[in-house]
């Protein structure tokens, strides 16, 4: 990793840290209570907000169901922009899936986007289709055990014609 890739995830992990102190002294809450509303250790907790480490996706959308809010906007917050530019647009931009994934490499923003249990589609010249919809389903939560693609928000790249 080049200093400058360290530089990076290092101020990755204060704006998520600060993001997530100040929604958890928002909402009332303790590392304590945190812990005990999301289910995420509370030693995890506490790396989180000294800025040691990003919590993974799957702690990320306790923490933010726990906050009341999507690991979305979470994210989305720490990046300090708004969630999502064109909200029109069905698909995510490149900048939203930079600012999603916190990668610029297609290859490693695939690795991530999979880990995260977003689907996508690679196009004729490389470039990632990653449905809006899907997204926001996915990372608010709103899925359960049963539920068809169609009522989940799983993208249908075929209507892209690819």
């Amino acid at each position: 990793m080049t200093d400058n890739e360290t530089k990076v995830k290092s101020e990755r992990r204060k704006r998520m840290a600060d993001t997530l102190y100040r929604r958890m002294v928002a909402a009332g809450m303790s590392q304590t209570t945190l812990s005990e509303v999301s289910r995420v250790a509370r030693d995890y907790i506490g790396r989180y907000l000294n800025g040691e480490t990003e919590p993974r996706p799957d702690n990320l959308k306790k923490l933010a169901k726990g906050l009341g809010c999507t690991s979305g906007e979470i994210v989305y917050e720490a990046e300090g922009v708004s969630p999502f530019t064109d909200t029109e647009s069905l698909l995510l931009s490149g900048k939203e899936i930079r600012l999603l994934t916190g990668r610029h490499q297609r290859g490693t923003q695939k690795d991530v986007l999979g880990k995260m249990g977003i689907r996508y589609m690679e196009n004729g010249i490389g470039e990632l289709a990653v449905s809006r919809k899907h997204v926001e389903r996915v990372l608010s939560g709103d899925t359960q055990e049963g539920d068809s693609a169609l009522s989940i928000g799983e993208p249908n790249f075929s209507a892209l014609g690819g």
